[in-house]
């Protein structure tokens, strides 16, 4: 599998003309990394899942990063059985990317129709977004519709969940 590497989706948003700013920093590990080492950049932070249900259907979840994600609401909200997470070997077959540096960005990497690609309704909120390009030792900050826009361009449609709505989900 060829996949793009963090300069080269850097240069991709260059040739698209999307405009961002890169942070870098220290590799990332969890969101209480992200607070400490990075600090506030403003916009939208988010956490990124990478879910795959028992008939091996996967999904890219993207959420706010306050947001406690109860897998079986998730699983009836989206309607997929029994979520769990994908494993590292699994990320970098189909996002080229290690643990740590999940984001929507990655789906430059995946095959069209491969996954299905839920985002949080509230990242539209905030006019920015901060994400990794791949690699959890950088930031970019980029406007929601820009990434939404690659998103598309890339194949996949967001599909926009309520997250403030899950809680109501009956188990």
């Amino acid at each position: 599998m060829n996949h793009k590497s963090p300069a080269e989706l850097l240069a991709y948003l260059d040739e698209s003309q999307i405009t961002y700013q890169l942070f870098t920093h220290p590799p990332l590990h969890t969101v209480e990394d992200a607070i400490r080492e990075r600090g506030d950049l403003g916009g939208s932070y988010v956490k990124n899942l990478y879910l795959r249900d028992r008939k091996g259907e996967m999904a890219l979840v993207t959420c706010l990063n306050i947001r406690e994600v109860d897998l079986q609401r998730l699983r009836r909200a989206i309607q997929h059985k029994r979520l769990s997470f994908a494993s590292a070997e699994q990320l970098w077959t189909d996002l080229g990317v290690k643990p740590g540096s999940v984001s929507p960005l990655a789906l430059i990497n995946a095959q069209p129709k491969s996954l299905r690609f839920f985002a949080d309704s509230a990242l539209r909120d905030q006019e920015m977004t901060n994400v990794h390009p791949l690699t959890n030792e950088m930031t970019v900050q980029l406007k929601w519709q820009d990434w939404v826009a690659l998103c598309t361009q890339w194949g996949f449609e967001v599909e926009w969940i309520d997250f403030e709505a899950l809680a109501a989900i009956e188990l």
